[in-house]
């Protein structure tokens, strides 16, 4: 059966205890917080960039097919 090495116990539980002190910094808090509101505004300007770009395009196909540029 293998023994437990202590410092190596000892060693991981630091380790947990550091980042859930760490998971529970006001500032990281904030800072999380703050990420996902930008996550999801960089989402909604990524998707009205896509829909822009897809009504570009549809604009101008519509003038190549009308003036018969584009051949």
């Amino acid at each position: 059966m293998p023994r437990l090495n202590a410092e190596h116990l000892a060693a991981a539980a630091a380790a947990i205890h550091t980042a859930d002190q760490v998971r529970r910094d006001p500032v990281v808090i904030k800072a999380f917080k703050q990420a996902t509101k930008d996550g999801a505004q960089a989402l909604n300007s990524g998707g009205e960039f896509i829909r822009e770009v897809g009504s570009s395009w549809r604009r101008h196909s519509k003038l190549n097919r009308e003036t018969g540029a584009g051949e």
